[in-house]
């Protein structure tokens, strides 16, 4: 690949390089998104550090993490001035999973008695009873990690829908680079090439340590 090809790639539209909606383009474009140039360069301004599948009962309050539950109730689906409430099951310990605000029905259909669902949030002791209040749902591996960055948002837009973005674009250019760039035989020597490789080697592992994020061998397959 020619640098100039990859400084077209970065000129391009978000929409143009991962398929997302249009309200979500505008989405972006609000905090000064509009290319993929300028989201793979958009700055976590803090990264936090979340436990992955802890033992809950070595867990303290406030802890933030990330956990495979069963479910094994829902409650107060029916009654519009009650919390949901999702009884969940994990380390022989009942965890609770509080909605104040109604679930999207895209998401409340995978959340069926018995199934397992990853979950990531803060938690909170009630009567004795481990609570998570509005956890985020976790359906693609890539989500899953232990240090997260986070970035300044916008209405309509949240921590978990940017990296998602971030990340499809990243694998987007890196798998691009590799296919145009690998130093075959031919190749091997030519000191221009060399130079050119190096340099979108370096840009595209600056870019993964900027957001945190390993490509190889990771699959967008769900856990639920």
């Amino acid at each position: 690949m020619l640098l100039s090809e990859i400084e077209n790639f970065f000129t391009q539209k978000i929409d143009q390089v991962i398929n997302i909606k249009s309200n979500s383009q505008k989405n972006l474009e609000r905090i000064g998104l509009s290319t993929s140039k300028q989201l793979l360069f958009h700055k976590p301004y803090h990264y936090k550090i979340i436990k992955i599948e802890p033992l809950l009962s070595n867990i303290k309050i406030d802890t933030e993490l990330i956990k495979t539950l069963k479910i094994v109730n829902i409650n107060n689906l029916k009654k519009n001035r009650l919390p949901i409430k999702i009884s969940c099951l994990a380390d022989n310990r009942i965890v609770e999973l509080i909605f104040f605000n109604k679930i999207a029905p895209f998401l409340f259909q995978r959340l069926q008695v018995g199934a397992n669902i990853t979950i990531s949030g803060k938690i909170k002791i009630f009567q004795n009873t481990i609570q998570i209040t509005h956890p985020e749902f976790i359906f693609k591996k890539h989500n899953i990690r232990e240090l997260q960055p986070i970035y300044h948002l916008t209405y309509g837009l949240s921590n978990k829908q940017l990296y998602d973005y971030i990340f499809q674009t990243l694998k987007l250019l890196e798998t691009i680079v590799k296919k145009e760039n690998h130093p075959d035989q031919q190749n091997i020597n030519n000191n221009i090439f060399k130079n050119k490789y190096l340099y979108c080697q370096t840009l595209i592992s600056s870019l993964k340590a900027l957001h945190y994020i390993e490509l190889d061998n990771k699959k967008e397959t769900s856990i639920i």
